[in-house]
C-alpha cells in the first residue's frame, strides 16, 4: 500500500505527481528473466499533468513480457475500460484488446481551451 507517494520524483517525469495505490502481486522472476506475476488492485489516486485521476482498477497476468487483463477508470471525467492483451515481448510491441471510454478532455488537462 502506498499513500501520497511523488511519483515525479521517482520516474524524473514532471508530468507525474502524486499516486496512492493498494496491489497486489503475486510471482516471481525465473533466472533473471522477465516477471510472472498475478497483479490485482485498486489505484485510488494516480495525478498526471496536474489533474487527479481516481478509481483506477487492474486485474491480469504479466508473463513473458505480456500483460493480459484488465484496467478500469470510473473518474468523474473518465469512464475507461480497458480488455486484452499487451505484448512487450517484441521489439515493436502488439496490442489485442476493447476500449470503451467516455472522456471530459478538458477537465482532465489534456486540452488547454474550449472550441468554439
Amino acid at each position: 500500500m502506498t499513500e501520497n507517494y511523488d511519483l515525479g520524483r521517482l520516474t524524473g517525469n514532471k508530468d507525474f505527481g502524486k499516486i496512492s495505490m493498494n496491489i497486489s502481486a503475486t510471482g516471481f522472476s525465473p533466472s533473471g528473466k522477465s516477471v510472472n506475476a498475478n497483479i490485482t488492485g485498486n489505484v485510488g489516486l494516480l495525478e498526471v499533468k496536474k489533474y487527479q485521476y481516481q478509481n483506477i482498477n487492474i486485474a491480469g497476468i504479466l508473463e513473458n513480457n505480456k500483460y493480459d487483463g484488465s484496467v478500469t477508470i470510473k473518474d468523474p471525467n473518465l469512464d475507461f475500460e480497458f480488455h486484452g492483451l499487451i505484448d512487450f515481448s517484441e521489439e515493436s510491441a502488439q496490442y489485442n484488446f476493447c476500449l470503451c471510454h467516455k472522456s471530459q478532455f478538458i477537465c482532465l488537462a489534456y486540452h488547454q481551451h474550449r472550441p468554439i
